[in-house]
């Protein structure tokens, strides 16, 4: 998938919008809540399952910055009820610049159908991520950046689409017997989709961390926030 003729890399999982407690009735501060989560643990994209999710999820979305690929209905059978479905998701949800795809189906007139209503957008049913419910309690975690301390510096891998690394803090510490014994803090642009080198002035011993972290504060979390972490041990 492309956007903006870039290659888009999903870190995604998918999200049912029937709760198991509450059933159709999930209010704001839950969906605030998954959407915080999913910027916190590197999530860039949301599939959303089964039916329509809810529009003022779609809101949320994009006001923070999440990939929406949003599900019509399959619900229905081929016919009139289907085509209905499809079309009514479509109208109320192609306005809204998170949603970058539509899981439609796999039949010919379903995917014809969305295609005459919103030829911008792909359909792309073959996506195919955890459940959020699920890694949510076993912490999945993907790191935009990655970073991997050297005996001369850090190599800093951006894996983020649009955005470099110029507004991150690159703190690096040396931790001997348990205690942090020294540490350095810089910064490094790396532009999307590139990898760059951080020269950092190592002592000689002792296990090289490198923390990466917000330097400002967002709606999803306060500066310093701890996005992505590598270590070596010497």
């Amino acid at each position: 998938m492309r956007l903006a003729g870039r290659a888009l890399a999903l870190r995604g999982v998918t999200r049912n919008e029937c709760d198991g407690r509450t059933g159709l009735a999930v209010n704001i501060p839950e969906m605030l809540d998954d959407i915080v989560w999913c910027k916190r643990h590197g999530v860039n994209t949301v599939v959303i399952a089964d039916a329509p999710g809810h529009a003022r999820f779609l809101d949320l979305a994009d006001e923070y910055g999440l990939y929406v690929i949003d599900c019509a209905s399959n619900l229905y059978g081929p016919g009139v009820a289907r085509d209905e479905a499809i079309e009514a998701a479509l109208r109320r949800d192609r306005a809204h610049p998170s949603v970058i795809a539509w899981a439609i189906g796999d039949e010919e007139d379903e995917v014809r159908a969305a295609h005459a209503l919103d030829p911008t957008r792909p359909e792309y049913s073959q996506a195919r991520f955890p459940n959020l419910r699920k890694v949510r309690r076993e912490e999945l975690h993907y790191a935009p950046v990655t970073v991997a301390p050297s005996y001369s510096g850090v190599t800093v891998r951006n894996r983020m689409t649009f955005t470099s690394t110029c507004d991150l803090e690159f703190l690096c510490r040396v931790v001997e017997e348990g205690h942090e014994t020294w540490e350095y803090s810089a910064s490094l642009d790396v532009a999307p989709g590139e990898t760059g080198f951080l020269p950092v002035p190592w002592p000689s011993s002792g296990t090289r961390e490198v923390s990466v972290r917000l330097s400002y504060s967002t709606g999803w979390a306060s500066a310093g926030f701890e996005i992505a972490y590598g270590s070596l041990t010497v």
